[in-house]
C-alpha cells in the first residue's frame, strides 16, 4: 500500500561550545607514610612481589582497568564527533553498511521482563523528484504488543544537522510509504524506523543506507 507522508524537522544532539576555561583546584593533604607491604612479618618479600618495584605491584596502567557498561556507560562513546556549521559539536550515529534488514519476528522481551513492540523490516529506494520509496515490514503483528504507527527518520549521517521525521499508521504485514525529501536534505544517506504502540512504548530504531 502507497501513501504520502510529509516529513518534520525532529531534534538532534549537538553540544555547543563553552566560552572560557576553568580549572578545578584540589587541595592537596599531608599523605600519612604507609607500611612496606611487601615484605611479610619476618621481613623478607612476599612472592608474588619479589624482584618488582612497589609502583610496579600496586599502580595498575589504564589498560588493565574494566571499561565502564550498563546504565552508566558514556552514551556517546563510539560514536562520530563532527564540527556543525554553527561551530558546535555533534556526535552522529554510527553508520549503517546494510540496504535492506529483517524485523524481529514477534515482541521482543528485555532482561527486566518489558516486552516492546516488533522492530520493522526496512529498505529506503531513491525515486525521481528527490523522492523516497521506504518499505516497511513485519514477520507478525502480535496482539499483546501490535504497533499502531512507524516513525521514519530521514538523514544525512555525518552532517551533525537535525534530521527529519513523521509516523504513518501500520497497516499490515507489508507496505510501502513514497517520501518527500526536505530540501535541506537533498543528500539524504540514511533512513530509520521504529514501531510504536498506542500506549507509547518504543521497539529498538533500525537503520539502512539509501539505495540509488
Amino acid at each position: 500500500m502507497r501513501g504520502v507522508v510529509g516529513v518534520a524537522t525532529a531534534g538532534a544532539l549537538i553540544l555547543g561550545s563553552c566560552g572560557g576555561d576553568s580549572e578545578d583546584s584540589v587541595s592537596e593533604r599531608p599523605r600519612a607514610e604507609e607500611p612496606d607491604r611487601s615484605r611479610q612479618a619476618d621481613g623478607s618479600r612476599s612472592p608474588s612481589q619479589a624482584g618488582q618495584a612497589p609502583d610496579q605491584v600496586k599502580d595498575k596502567p589504564p589498560s588493565a582497568l574494566p571499561e565502564a557498561s550498563g546504565p552508566g556507560a558514556d552514551p556517546l562513546k563510539g560514536r562520530k564527533a563532527v564540527r556543525t556549521p554553527s561551530g558546535g559539536v555533534a556526535y552522529v550515529p554510527t553508520k549503517p553498511k546494510a540496504t535492506s534488514v529483517a524485523g524481529s519476528r514477534g515482541c521482543v522481551t528485555d532482561d527486566e521482563g518489558d516486552v516492546s513492540p516488533p522492530v520493522p523490516g526496512l529498505r529506503a529506494d531513491r525515486l525521481p523528484g528527490n523522492r523516497l520509496a521506504v518499505s516497511i515490514t513485519y514477520r507478525a503483528l502480535p496482539r499483546k504488543c501490535r504497533p499502531s504507527v512507524v516513525r521514519v527518520t530521514i538523514d544525512v549521517n555525518d552532517d551533525g544537522l537535525a534530521p527529519a521525521s513523521d509516523v504513518a499508521p501500520v497497516r499490515g504485514l507489508e507496505q510501502t510509504l513514497t517520501l518527500k525529501i526536505p530540501e535541506r536534505l537533498r543528500a539524504a544517506d540514511v533512513v530509520r524506523a521504529s514501531s510504536e504502540t498506542r500506549e507509547g512504548d518504543s521497539s529498538e530504531s533500525v537503520s539502512v543506507l539509501i539505495r540509488g
